[in-house]
């Protein structure tokens, strides 16, 4: 079957207005060689509450309104493929502890962005890029 334009915007269409709208938030599910290692690595940045399942294939960490999820992968190629974008009030303090720990990704320094974000981008044991954002006013 070919598709067409008219048939795509038609069913963009559909699907928007039968969409909900009542989103609360979302949450990354993240790949992670080590569970309890990635867990720990957040709450050394000061994560404020986290848990594990028994066999200790998924966990998660909170910091506030701002939650990550992990599940195990033995796929080093999976990790690369993962990012997470987190939207900040501010940046100095998070900045400073993520540079004093040596875990700055090496293109990722604080810098202001054309899009109008300042940030900076992290990454975690196994390779998993975060990025932390300020919107610029």
């Amino acid at each position: 079957m070919v598709k067409s334009s008219s048939n795509i915007k038609y069913l963009v269409h559909m699907l928007a207005s039968d969409f909900p709208t009542d989103f609360k938030h979302a949450i990354p599910v993240l790949p992670s060689r080590d569970v309890a290692a990635s867990i720990q690595f957040f709450v050394d940045l000061g994560a404020d509450e986290h848990f594990i399942i028994d066999d200790k294939t998924y966990g998660g960490v909170h910091f506030g309104a701002v939650e990550f999820h992990f599940f195990h992968s033995d796929d080093s190629h999976l990790y690369l493929w993962f990012c997470c974008r987190i939207q900040m009030n501010s940046l100095e303090n998070i900045y400073e502890l993520c540079k004093s720990r040596g875990i700055l990704h090496p293109n990722g320094d604080i810098a202001d962005k054309e899009y109008g974000h300042r940030e900076f981008s992290i990454l975690d044991p196994y390779g998993v890029l975060y990025t932390f954002a300020k919107l610029l006013k």
